[in-house]
């Protein structure tokens, strides 16, 4: 019996993602071919690999010990491709990235601007999902790579993270009212002034309250907004201090239009992380962007 190696790189992908659709999605085939790629396998192998329950597929007892088997030899084979990958010429080809809206602003488009100088047919494309939302596409292989704050992938074991950017979060203020508040802020006193940040939901400010918390700070901001342009548009629109990233704002603290506010601690610095798939085949045209993070790293972690 010989069976080809397709097949077990098929079974190997539907037994990691539980899906056939994601598997058609992350292997560019269509899902009947996926299909019939495991029927094949299972008549070959005289038994059932897969069940069906309410959260998708399921390996059966033979189709586990028939993974633990397959998984091996897959990723490794997967590693010395990706080795060699890195040396093939990566001229043309489409990357998706998913990433929030101020990061893609501010560190995310000037990479890709010099990305797409130096491979101006290699189409990279940006959208913007929900983070729980996010994971889930970049896991089942609908996109290629995920930025996100390092301190969020520790669940994430399936997941490779590598930090390439650090943020400092500030207090920040218009330039016009900054004469109403003092030079120094006591972060227990937080609370005594018009705070303006994003909502509970984001995670760089779930990282700000349990920073504040252990400190026994209930942090109580006077402005909850959904988007990080709206906190900085509430700033200029002088509606109180804002709590954003210092290399967000840059510009504007260089031309004196906003004006950072020191506080008696420093908020703690957060890391960007830029997110694959573990033992996932790397395509030259990613391991080509991969880089172009890597060396942003040696110029934006501080």
């Amino acid at each position: 019996m010989k069976i080809s190696f397709d097949n077990y790189n098929v079974f190997y992908y539907v037994a990691k993602f539980k899906s056939i659709t994601s598997t058609a999605n992350y292997l560019h085939v269509s899902q009947p071919a996926i299909t019939r790629q495991i029927k094949n396998l299972e008549m070959n192998l005289g038994f059932t690999l897969f069940i069906r329950n309410s959260s998708g597929l399921k390996l059966t007892l033979e189709g586990e010990k028939l993974y633990k088997e397959v998984s091996k030899a897959i990723e490794i084979f997967n590693s010395v491709e990706s080795k060699y990958n890195e040396f093939k010429p990566a001229e043309e080809g489409t990357i998706k990235v998913l990433s929030g809206y101020a990061t893609t602003k501010n560190v995310l488009l000037p990479i890709i601007t010099q990305f797409n100088k130096l491979y101006p047919k290699i189409k990279v494309f940006v959208e913007y999902y929900p983070f729980k939302e996010a994971i889930s596409k970049l896991r089942n292989g609908e996109v290629d790579i995920l930025l996100m704050n390092s301190e969020d992938h520790l669940e994430y074991a399936d997941l490779e993270f590598t930090n390439f950017y650090t943020l400092n979060d500030v207090f920040i203020v218009s330039d016009t009212i900054k004469d109403k508040y003092p030079d120094l802020i006591k972060l227990e006193e937080i609370n005594n002034y018009p705070i303006i940040c994003k909502k509970d939901s984001n995670n760089a400010r779930n990282y700000i309250i349990r920073f504040l918390n252990e400190r026994g700070i209930e942090f109580k901001p006077t402005w909850e907004l959904t988007d990080h342009w709206l906190v900085e548009e509430y700033i200029k629109m002088n509606m109180g201090i804002g709590i954003v990233s210092r290399e967000f704002v840059q510009k504007d603290l260089d031309n004196g239009t906003l004006v950072e506010i020191k506080t008696d601690k420093l908020l703690p610095k957060r890391s960007l992380s830029y997110a694959i798939r573990k033992n996932s085949l790397l395509r030259p045209e990613l391991i080509k962007l991969m880089h172009f993070f890597d060396n942003a790293s040696k110029k934006y972690q501080k």
